[in-house]
């Protein structure tokens, strides 16, 4: 991590609400007019949701699932039962509505144009390799390959589905074995030319970075989300 990695923190915006809401499959998803903000993509924020009042805790950190040209910031979370106050606020939200974003801030970037990247991505952890996945395929030389773990739902899994071409390989995973078997090809295939992103629940990025080590990939190129706010 770098300096220039958290400075965006000290930066507040204000973001009116496109669209939000809860799906039948456990997530949430909301879309605010960016409103010409950058980011690069891959960092997150620290969102709260002014002149709401709700029990619980009055932020999130959500990684930032789109990227600045597509004029939308894109945050997905799982919905959780019970549903925080929060969410429950969140998900109703109406167009117009204010939402703030501290930031936008982050290290779960890409370090170059051109190495080969695998994203490791569990549940809503795809919100964050969803970013960096859009980034990396406007760079044609470089391959891309994205392992989504899901216990039941993958979010995004039909837009990124149509996505898929020559140097881009997906696989959407439900059993704990075959996430590993793929990982493990893949570490076995580019070693420490690729880097490695990893987003998840805390265990889950825990188990991937040990098993990554465990094969020769070193620490600085293990790109890890916090996974802050899901």
């Amino acid at each position: 991590m770098k300096l220039s990695d958290i400075k965006g923190v000290f930066n507040t915006h204000a973001l009116r609400v496109k669209s939000a809401e809860q799906l039948a499959e456990g997530f949430i998803k909301v879309e605010l007019e960016s409103g010409g903000l950058e980011w690069l993509p891959g960092e997150h924020g620290i969102f709260t949701l002014p002149g709401k009042t709700f029990a619980g805790r009055k932020w999130r950190a959500f990684s930032i699932a789109s990227v600045p040209d597509e004029g939308v910031v894109r945050i997905g979370t799982r919905a959780g039962n019970p549903l925080s106050g929060f969410k429950q606020t969140l998900a109703q939200m109406k167009p117009g509505d204010t939402v703030t974003l501290r930031g936008p801030f982050g290290w779960y970037k890409l370090p170059d144009d051109s190495s080969p990247v695998v994203l490791i991505a569990g549940g809503t952890g795809i919100t964050a390799a969803r970013a960096v996945l859009t980034q990396a395929l406007k760079q044609e030389s470089r391959m891309i390959h994205l392992v989504h773990a899901a216990s039941a739902s993958h979010l995004y899994k039909d837009e990124l589905s149509k996505w898929r071409n020559k140097k881009l390989d997906m696989h959407f995973t439900h059993e704990s074995e075959v996430t590993e078997s793929i990982l493990d090809d893949l570490a076995r295939e580019y070693g420490n030319k690729a880097y490695y992103f990893v987003s998840g629940p805390p265990k889950m990025n825990s188990a991937y970075i040990k098993r990554l080590k465990s094969k020769g990939i070193a620490k600085k190129h293990i790109i890890v989300d916090p996974y802050f706010g899901y």
